[in-house]
């Protein structure tokens, strides 16, 4: 872990993806609860990440 740390910040670029999503709008009977849950489940998808309840 330690010499994966120094390389990380001795590095001078750290290389990442960006993927820019479509704006997303509430809908008219949606709780905000419910459009952050589908915010998160569009990144998720997105990114190839395991979408979790928390």
């Amino acid at each position: 872990m330690l010499h994966y740390l120094l390389n990380m910040m001795s590095s001078w670029a750290i290389v990442c993806d960006v993927w820019y999503l479509p704006p997303m709008r509430r809908g008219d009977t949606e709780h905000a609860v419910a459009f952050a849950n589908r915010v998160k489940a569009r990144i998720a998808a997105r990114g190839g990440l395991v979408d979790l309840q928390w």
